[in-house]
């Protein structure tokens, strides 16, 4: 009977495959999100590639056009390609699909069934781990995809990681270069509770350092967060490190050298080439 199920459920379509788990999990959020046109044209631009070189047919205009797809200037008949903005794009929307279907599966199979990963806790020391490899590797906007989804309704979180999550989606629309968007969802969430340690961060981002080297001192070295590590390493600081006056107060903080003497940093430049800065 499994097998069978399988195998039936392998030979429908993508859409019907993402219904049958809805229908079986007893969850409506696996549409709902901001990518779910683009996996279905992607996976319908897939079928093309497999049965027909990519020339468009009618089962792939009406898939895309009844999830919402635009496919203006596309017509039965004409041939689709795969330049790398669009292989790029592709690879990050699976990733996504990846992260939000585990996220979801987790919350909905595991979160209060006495299991190993049985409590919000440990599903979101996964995201948050996932997230800030998506934001050290630069896919930014995969980061601020799936944060979002992660802060719907539908997930439950504790206050400190959902501040974690919250510092991780401010940070990629940074990096991103959507600083509006940065500050507007800082400026949305209720931080009155939150101590020095995520404060500073905060600050770091509004780019109000002086505040920054205010609670720094006043934190002092005792964070279980805000380590020399995590002055050193967490994306969030990288550009308020190229500060004197933060190299100072760390070295005040923990009596030694913010980058120490055989250090070796990466310099991005604005044409895309990199420089490498020996501070010895």
């Amino acid at each position: 009977m499994i097998d069978n199920t399988i195998d039936k459920l392998l030979r429908e379509s993508h859409t019907e495959q993402i219904n049958w788990l809805e229908k079986a999990l007893c969850v409506d959020t696996l549409k709902k999100f901001d990518g779910w046109a683009d996996y279905i044209e992607l996976t319908e631009r897939r079928n093309l590639f497999v049965h027909s070189n990519g020339v468009v047919d009618s089962q792939y205009l009406t898939e895309c056009k009844k999830n919402n797809y635009e496919t203006k200037g596309i017509s039965v008949g004409s041939q689709l390609l795969v330049d790398t903005d669009y292989f790029v794009r592709s690879y990050n929307l699976l990733y996504l699909m990846g992260i939000v279907l585990s996220q979801i599966l987790l919350n909905k199979l595991y979160i209060g069934s006495g299991s190993p990963i049985g409590n919000t806790e440990d599903r979101d020391k996964l995201l948050i781990e996932t997230i800030f490899d998506l934001i050290c590797e630069k896919h930014y906007d995969v980061a601020i995809a799936a944060s979002k989804v992660c802060l719907t309704s539908e997930f439950k979180h504790t206050s400190k990681d959902r501040s974690f999550i919250i510092l991780n989606l401010a940070q990629s629309f940074k990096w991103y270069g959507q600083n509006k968007d940065c500050i507007d969802v800082l400026a949305k969430e209720d931080t009155t509770a939150w101590g020095p340690d995520l404060l500073i961060p905060k600050f770091t981002l509004e780019d109000n350092y002086e505040k920054v080297y205010q609670l720094m001192i006043s934190l002092g070295a005792n964070s279980n967060i805000l380590n020399k590590e995590a002055y050193r390493t967490w994306p969030i600081f990288k550009e308020i490190r190229k500060e004197r006056k933060f190299a100072d107060t760390f070295k005040y903080i923990f009596t030694e050298e913010l980058l120490n003497e055989k250090t070796t940093i990466k310099v991005e430049e604005e044409d895309g080439s990199s420089l490498l800065i020996d501070t010895h």
